[in-house]
């Protein structure tokens, strides 16, 4: 953005920035840096800073509270910026404001500065708070020490990292209800962070030095209590805000103190003006600039969206340190979101260890835990997402947008880093990113989990789910380095893979699984019997064709399902066997879901069955008791096998057609009379969907089912 009618073309020289390693300073040498301008950057820690600028940037060690400091880092400079304050440290900040001003200008006007550019704080009359008094304190002492000085005054800074934003995103994200004191209904003219730069920016276009003050503000008036709303808006969360004369200042500081740990100090300091109206009075810097600030609206989208793309490109390799162990328990925090990381060393060069990341998930599974997948996926489906049913596009290749389940590729280099988006119903946003790295004698293969909690119940998940999250990630990232180490798949093997996942085959060591689509469950008919039918074709050694249809080779693969059904449930439902009598049971036998009869075993020459009649159960209709039941049968198909199926199963094979059946089941949940219809709706969306999902997930693990071996 230019000046309109004191610039023409800049001078050069160069340009010193105070508060380098700050909100405002660190974002302004960026931009002066991206557009090639000579700066210098004034730090009390150069060591932090020195490999985050890029040349000819120089890092200078400096401290505005010590003027011998500050000599050196003035040399050459026409542009000096003072963008720092003491509201965050120890002691009376006015007074150490007022030291800081008052060297930070004796140094510019020794050093020959041609001009100052300061940012403020708006706010009219005497009764100012200490803080707004404090920072129109600096910039009289700043205009009138000789050096010309434009003095920019503004509102609340909107921007992911800086003090306000961060006081508002803690009480909108963690109260539920946000009791407020009074001065929430204050005016103010929030700014976007892009705005503030592009004004402090734009002095650098006058074409001579301009001592004045300028007050800038966002395109809205609106109170804090209207930001608290449309953050809330934007982040889907639902908030009211009241307002009470019972919440001192005192109580304010206390709790802002509590709900940002970060940002306490600064956030308490700022309490007391907040009952300051920060609005635009005098309009010289519309007639000055060419900056037209965007409203609250667009600048907490913007800031919502900048956050975004900095947490997209974040590499947590860098960003973390490989060596100190993070914290057990919750993770760190960055800012709103919640993150976990881990990191294990591989002997493998960096290609061969990226390999097993880039076949996760569909047929090749997560390395660790993959019942408490599809248990996710089946939760995940009940609730109307995705679950796990999409898969993979190839079991191999895989580009930014594909999907791996219920996850979505957001980024991808190859052989470096992996981020999936997650797609599954919980409360927030998670991401899961892997990142392998060279190092001495092979790679770092970091995991890194990011959670964006969605208020406080998005909280309450990530906190009360902790421990079973690190277990089930940690174990995936120790299951990717026993793959890593393990002998990767030839060619042809890969080759076979990938014609087997596209065909929707699942393989195991002796057997491989088609899993056909579901019949028979178009809903419950007028009768209430309800008919449920899912298949699978699998492919076997013929040695053990014969061997499939016997009683004992039957009641193994009944015995299968049945230890399935409970593991899949994670003990929640188990199956109490009495008398050879299976009871499918809630916690305990107080619970009784269903009880079956004895199984009956039917045997001839095409395949063999086994039959459980549905006697009774928490889950049956009174008038269904006896009438239906559940058959496992096994059934030979005559047809020829495809060579290039089955590689691991010897050879010759034979196909069988496993199926899982349920006929003249008659559910409680359905009901009778008027509430027969939504009794049906209810059923068919939960246990009807929960019986077919469990049973497609079994038929797929006869892929692994150990079958007794010939004698």
């Amino acid at each position: 953005m230019f000046a309109t009618s004191v610039h023409a073309h800049p001078p050069h020289g160069m340009i010193l920035v105070t508060g380098a390693s700050g909100y405002i300073g660190g974002r302004l040498w960026r931009r002066l840096e991206a557009e090639r301008r000579p700066v210098r950057c004034l730090t009390r820690q150069p060591e932090l800073l020195r490999s985050r600028v890029q040349p000819p940037t120089e890092v200078i060690p400096g401290d505005v509270l010590d003027l011998a400091s500050l000599g050196a880092a003035f040399e050459g400079v026409r542009t000096a910026y003072y963008l720092v304050h003491s509201m965050g440290g120890s002691g009376d900040f006015a007074d150490l404001d007022r030291r800081a001003a008052i060297n930070f200008a004796a140094a510019a006007g020794s050093a020959g500065v041609a001009q100052i550019v300061y940012l403020g704080g708006l706010g009219h009359g005497d009764g100012l708070s200490l803080h707004l008094a404090s920072r129109h304190e600096v910039g009289r002492l700043l205009r009138t020490s000789g050096v010309p000085t434009v003095e920019l005054r503004a509102s609340i800074v909107i921007g992911s990292g800086s003090a306000s934003f961060e006081t508002v995103r803690a009480l909108v994200e963690q109260l539920p209800l946000v009791v407020a004191p009074r001065w929430v209904e204050t005016l103010a003219q929030p700014i976007a962070i892009e705005d503030v730069l592009d004004y402090l920016l734009a002095v650098l276009e006058f074409e001579h030095p301009v001592d004045d003050v300028y007050e800038i503000g966002g395109g809205d008036r609106v109170t804090y209590a209207d930001v608290m709303r449309e953050y809330a808006r934007q982040r889907g969360l639902h908030r009211r805000v009241i307002t009470t004369p019972l919440i001192t200042a005192r109580a304010s500081r206390r709790l802002l103190g509590l709900l940002t740990p970060v940002y306490g100090r600064v956030a308490a300091a700022m309490v007391d003006s907040l009952r300051d109206e920060t609005v635009v009075n005098e309009p010289a810097a519309d007639a000055t600039f060419a900056v037209r600030p965007r409203g609250v609206s667009a600048a907490i989208e913007r800031a919502l969206v900048n956050e975004d793309h900095e947490f997209a490109e974040t590499r947590w390799s860098d960003a973390l340190p490989r060596q100190q162990p993070l914290p057990r328990w919750g993770g760190l925090t960055f800012g709103r979101r919640h993150l976990s990381s881990r990191v294990v060393r591989v002997d493998q060069e960096r290609d061969e260890a990226f390999a097993p990341i880039q076949r996760i998930g569909g047929a090749t599974g997560w390395y660790a835990d993959n019942w408490f997948w599809r248990l996710r996926g089946l939760l995940d489906t009940l609730r109307g997402g995705v679950g796990l049913r999409r898969g993979r596009r190839d079991p191999e290749d895989l580009r930014v947008g594909d999907t791996v389940d219920f996850w979505r590729v957001e980024r991808l280099e190859p052989s470096r880093l992996l981020l999936l988006a997650a797609e599954m119903q919980i409360p927030g946003r998670l991401w899961l990113q892997f990142e392998v790295d060279p190092c001495r004698h092979g790679s770092l293969v970091r995991q890194t989990t990011v959670f964006d909690p969605a208020g406080y119940v998005g909280f309450l998940y990530w906190y009360v789910l902790f421990p079973i999250h690190h277990r089930v990630f940690s174990r995936m990232l120790r299951g990717i380095q026993d793959a890593i180490k393990s002998k990767p798949p030839s060619r042809s093997r890969r080759r076979r893979r990938r014609f087997r996942a596209r065909a929707g085959w699942e393989s195991g060591p002796r057997a491989l699984v088609h899993v056909l689509p579901t019949r028979e469950t178009g809903g419950v008919p007028e009768s209430g019997a309800v008919q449920s039918i899912q298949e699978a074709e699998v492919l076997v050694p013929f040695e053990e064709l014969e061997r499939l249809w016997r009683p004992e080779t039957l009641e193994r693969l009944a015995g299968s399902y049945w230890r399935f059904l409970a593991r899949v449930f994670a003990g929640l439902i188990h199956v109490v066997h009495e008398w050879d009598s299976p009871t499918i049971v809630f916690l305990s036998s107080l619970f009784p879901l269903l009880h079956f009869h004895a199984p009956e075993y039917e045997t001839d020459e095409g395949g063999g069955r086994a039959t459980w009649r549905i006697e009774r159960g928490l889950l049956v209709a009174k008038g269904g008791r006896g009438r239906g039941y559940l058959r496992l049968s096994v059934e030979r198909l005559d047809r020829a096998i495809d060579t290039h199926l089955a590689p691991g199963v010897p050879e010759p094979r034979a196909a069988v057609l496993v199926r899982v059946e349920v006929r003249n089941f008659y559910p409680w949940l359905r009901g009778t009379g008027r509430f027969a219809r939504v009794g049906t709706w209810l059923y068919s969306r939960t246990q009807l969907r929960i019986h077919v999902l469990v049973c497609t997930a079994f038929l797929r693990s006869l892929a692994h089912l150990e079958l007794p071996r010939p004698k």
